[in-house]
């Protein structure tokens, strides 16, 4: 695997990590659910930031692809799983535990593009960009 495939994926575990956190946490005492919740829709929200700002531009620059290709899907998906999360802390702030539909939802919808983006486009972008942007890359999504 190449370092971008690595790094992100890595982060895709971290975060299934702290998904499984706040079940278990919603399921012991769904008041405790809040503050695991926030940890892992900042988490998530700061990844989605790391492709928008950083990996997506590096791969549209190099490809030449941008409306219709493959980051066009991706942000496409990104919205849906923030509406997801936000749909689930809307519930949270209402003292309301029955997430369950929302969860089930984001977690389909992050299974599907995690794949996409660890078979195909984090691979693409480990053999199309030059290993300094990809290193520079690394560095500024860790500093962030």
């Amino acid at each position: 695997m190449g370092e971008i495939t690595d790094f992100m994926g890595r982060d895709h575990r971290r975060l299934d990590s702290l998904f499984r956190e706040f079940q278990q946490a919603k399921a012991r005492d769904p008041r405790t659910a809040k503050p695991a919740f926030s940890e892992f829709k900042a988490r998530l929200k700061k990844h989605i930031a790391w492709e928008e700002e950083i990996l997506f531009p590096l791969f549209e620059k190099q490809s030449g692809m941008q409306a219709g290709g493959p980051t066009s899907v991706m942000r496409i998906e990104h919205r849906e799983i923030e509406a997801c999360l936000e749909k689930i802390q809307g519930r949270l702030d209402r003292g309301a535990a029955d997430t369950g539909e929302w969860e089930r939802r984001l977690t389909e919808v992050i299974a599907s593009h995690d794949q996409k983006e660890e078979q195909v486009l984090y691979p693409w972008i480990d053999e199309s960009v030059e290993a300094g942007e990809k290193k520079a890359a690394i560095e500024r999504m860790k500093k962030s």
